[in-house]
């Protein structure tokens, strides 16, 4: 392991080089993965679209669907909040109890309705584990 009269690295010295950094980035990628804590959030698997369905007075929450979903998640309860603009009041529902655990998601749909029209929906999904 000792350099030549040029002062070059040999191939051992580089291995052990290499090995060496090969050690500490290892380490530190290890620390850093045990560390961190990995939520998988249950929304996001979430249809944001399915949860509107259109009737004649505008859209609406779809119960079902919001029923559906907590059922299937075993989540405690979920709260959805829909805004429309040009409709007179925003639609709400809320399933279940409301628990300490709470997921939040919104959601920015462009919705079309029966006249042609397009228009920006918002939804804010609260769910409890």
């Amino acid at each position: 392991m000792i350099g030549n009269e040029h002062g070059d690295m040999g191939f051992m010295e580089s291995m052990v080089s290499l090995m060496a950094v090969v050690i500490v980035v290892g380490l530190y990628v290890m620390f850093v993965a045990s560390t961190t804590v990995s939520a998988n959030s249950p929304l996001e698997e979430l249809d944001a679209e399915l949860l509107i369905e259109e009737t004649a007075d505008g859209p609406r929450i779809s119960e079902s669907y919001a029923y559906m979903y907590v059922f299937n998640k075993g989540l405690r309860g979920i709260s959805v909040t829909m805004s429309a603009p040009f409709f007179q009041y925003g639609d709400k529902i809320t399933i279940g109890e409301e628990s300490d655990a709470e997921y939040r998601k919104t959601f920015l749909i462009l919705e079309g309705y029966g006249n042609g029209r397009t228009l920006p929906t918002l939804l804010e999904v609260r769910a409890f584990a």
